[in-house]
């Protein structure tokens, strides 16, 4: 997991990112301290960009993505923010080298979560209709057609489903047939207690997997993108972040998560945590925001459960009186709920969240440095005195970037010692110094 955190007010944004990645799942998994998550988007430009969640996009360790666009024809001075964000997503799904395994492997890993989700629905049915004792041979007989009749449901199903708005203009027919190209691979051993994978039903397979690649919100690994700084054209700084989670057939699958302007019509300071964000949360609100979720959850319930009360004493066995009530009582229950959660929320923003943010709009850029750098720390300190896993660690790097002197690193780790490497700095310092860029 991870704890990173932009900080933005008019003059400059702050980005820190700690450096934990944990491998594998469970009791098991693993967790380094060393990943990089921060980097400077184009050399010479007032821009960054911080990456979450997933460590790898396609197969390919999200770190050489980052540098692979780097060095692309798409990495260009753009006028917003925004449309660096639209020229980093454009790399993804048209420029970024894959093979036809990197895209099969991506099926693959779609359809080894359905199709074993879709054979166990139709054993539970064949069950249901002949019982838990129902033989081996019997079993094997009505499998394949249950099989096949709860595909053809799941399909219809997810036909009244809305596409994704990432995935509305992916042709479905050459999606459809790329699965069936994946599915008949002998390569991925796909083994159903329903029998073999003919022809049909490798087909109507094809058609599922294809729904929930059009269809379904983000599912497996996924990756978090923030950028964040000045466009040529802004003169305050803009973030946009999104969640993404494959390519296919040259259309990203992706989630727009925040799309924030400083200094103009919105607010002059924010501070916006990704991934791991509970510690940030209470800072700025002063309340852990899973109380404040019980809470509300808390004060509604008894709302619901007084209201019946009141409705049995006053009604007692009239079943009219009873409806009228309920239906009188269900709109102001409503509306106290609405009004208590509306109140609670503006409770927090005034007596918490403005100070913080009044503070930060007139913060100089050191300042906000130390700010970002301290957040993110606090999580990983939550983390290591907890019982939770410490998915949250490692030195944090920190970067400040603003108008007049662009991206400038506060705090960088390196994975080696830079006495060693002089040549590092020669090959990838030097040109860029001599051309303006102060950073790698």
């Amino acid at each position: 997991m991870t704890a990173e955190i932009a900080i933005l007010n008019r003059s400059a944004v702050a980005l820190a990112a700690d450096s934990a990645v944990t491998i594998g799942n469970g009791e098991t998994g693993k967790v380094f301290n060393s990943v990089d998550k921060l980097f400077q988007c184009i050399n010479g430009q007032p821009v960054g960009l911080m990456v979450y969640g997933s460590a790898a996009f396609m197969g390919i360790p999200i770190e050489t993505v980052v540098k692979l666009f780097r060095s692309s024809n798409r990495a260009k001075p753009q006028p917003t923010i925004k449309a660096y964000r639209v020229a980093f997503m454009e790399f993804l799904a048209n420029d970024l080298p894959m093979s036809d395994f990197d895209q099969q492997r991506e099926y693959a890993g779609i359809a080894s979560g359905l199709i074993p989700e879709l054979d166990r629905a139709a054993l539970k049915e064949a069950v249901r209709l002949k019982g838990a004792d129902i033989e081996a041979g019997e079993l094997k007989d009505i499998l394949p057609d249950i099989f096949d009749q709860i595909v053809q449901q799941f399909i219809d199903d997810y036909e009244t489903h809305e596409d994704c708005d990432s995935m509305a203009k992916l042709d479905r027919d050459a999606l459809v047939t790329a699965l069936n190209e994946m599915l008949s691979a002998d390569r991925w051993g796909w083994e159903i207690k329903a029998g073999e994978l003919n022809e049909n039903r490798i087909h109507k397979l094809a058609e599922a997997i294809s729904l929930v690649i059009v269809k379904r919100p983000l599912m497996g690994a996924v990756t978090g993108i923030v950028i964040a700084g000045f466009g040529v054209d802004e003169i305050f700084p803009s973030l946009e972040s999104v969640q993404l989670c494959g390519c296919y057939l040259g259309t990203l699958k992706v989630r727009v998560e925040h799309e924030i302007d400083i200094g103009r019509e919105g607010a002059n300071a924010l501070i916006t945590p990704f991934a791991q964000s509970e510690m940030v949360d209470r800072f700025i609100d002063g309340v852990d925001p899973r109380y404040q979720d019980f809470a509300n959850g808390h004060v509604v319930q008894n709302l619901h459960t007084l209201r019946k009360k009141l409705i049995e004493d006053a009604a007692g066995g009239d079943e009219v009186e009873r409806k009228r009530l309920d239906d009188l009582s269900a709109d102001v229950v409503k509306e106290i709920s609405k009004s208590w959660l509306s109140d609670s929320d503006q409770f927090l923003h005034d007596n918490f969240r403005k100070d913080v943010l009044e503070t930060v709009s007139s913060m100089p850029k050191s300042d906000l440095a130390s700010m970002a750098e301290s957040l993110v720390n606090l999580t990983s300190t939550k983390r290591r005195v907890s019982a939770e896993r410490e998915t949250v660690g490692g030195p944090a790097d920190v970067a400040v970037i603003s108008k007049g002197d662009g991206f400038i690193w506060i705090r960088r780790k390196h994975y080696f010692k830079p006495e060693l490497n002089p040549r590092y700095f020669v090959d990838n310092r030097m040109p860029s110094m001599q051309s303006g860029d102060r950073n790698e």
